[in-house]
């Protein structure tokens, strides 16, 4: 075999296991948030999270987008993330907030913050907090809804599910990652043929 040949076999069988190592499948997963009417401005929030599909605690960087409605006896307004048409900003900060197999939990017995409003400031246009030791959104425990200047509080204790899962989705292996097995796989073949026809 000419040395030529060689390094392309070579090649090839490095491709090979590149290929079968390959891009990780991308996973997200999708829960469905449905906070009930709080306070007396009846502030309500309904919409979804988009997040990774990390397991464990979460941060900012695990959440790929969001579409959520906050209302309240004055109308309604959407926060959107950064795939469904930048509106807002979404801020985790500490150790409170999990990704479990059935929803995500805000621990209000751990520091933490989640923080997503269409305002750079606390208690400013429309926005859903949940506060734990961070003083932003209030000045003890508790999730707090505003909506339009209107705003409803609740204290809460004890780790809260605050959304349910409601799909993973899994994508489909690019195709880069597809041409470079093909490649490898065409490779390992032709080096086998020519080892035959050698021997």
């Amino acid at each position: 075999m000419s040395r030529i040949s060689k390094i392309v076999s070579g090649v090839g069988v490095i491709l090979v296991l590149l290929g079968a190592v390959g891009t990780p499948a991308a996973a997200s997963a999708i829960y469905t948030v449905n906070r009930p009417s709080i306070g007396p401005a009846l502030a309500h929030l309904t919409g979804e999270l988009v997040t990774d599909g990390t397991l464990g605690t979460l941060g900012s960087a695990n959440f790929v987008d969001w579409n959520l409605t906050i209302g309240s006896f004055l109308g309604t307004e959407t926060l959107l993330g950064w795939v469904s048409g930048p509106n807002s900003l979404l801020v985790v900060a500490g150790n409170a907030l999990t990704a479990t197999s059935d929803g995500l939990y805000f621990d209000f017995g751990v520091p933490g913050l989640v923080w997503i409003t269409n305002a750079g400031l606390p208690h400013a246009g429309s926005f859903w907090c949940l506060d734990h030791n961070f003083g932003i959104c209030n000045i003890t425990s508790g999730e707090t809804i505003g909506s339009k200047s209107v705003e409803g509080f609740l204290p809460r204790i004890g780790n809260v599910k605050i959304a349910t899962l409601k799909s993973i989705d899994v994508d489909v292996p690019e195709p880069a990652s597809v041409l470079l097995l093909t490649t490898g796989a065409l490779a390992v073949l032709r080096r086998r043929r020519r080892r035959r026809s050698v021997a």
